[in-house]
């Protein structure tokens, strides 16, 4: 399985653990309106038309507009079995927070928790 891999000090591109590689995700765009139409009165004189950007427009779980915005390169980790996540959370010098990328909403995410944040 395929996790992102960051660290809560990094906010550039440096690479947050030895074992990383790049990786690709495709960034997903959603706003919380519910159709193009509602986007495009609200907000199109400065960001354009919902639909004239982006592909696979569609509606989230949630009903609100959703579209692919491009693909961004992030650091990410090939991890397939409990112990090999085991391991590598042994080799980090900090806690780890896991949850779901904020760029494609879908791929877990291993943050390396080695400072503060809100």
């Amino acid at each position: 399985m395929l996790f992102q891999v960051e660290r809560t000090s990094m906010w550039n591109d440096q690479k947050p653990h030895a074992w990383c590689k790049q990786i690709e995700l495709t960034r997903v765009h959603t706003r919380t309106v519910k159709s193009p139409e509602e986007f495009d009165a609200r907000f199109a004189s400065s960001e354009g038309k919902w639909l004239e950007n982006g592909t696979n427009h569609r509606h989230d779980k949630n009903g609100w507009i959703t579209r692919d915005d491009g693909r961004q390169k992030v650091w990410g980790i090939e991890i397939n079995t409990l112990e090999e996540l085991v391991n590598f959370i042994g080799s980090v010098d900090s806690e780890v927070v896991i949850g779901t990328s904020i760029v494609d909403r879908i791929t877990p995410t291993i943050e390396i928790y080695d400072d503060y944040r809100e």
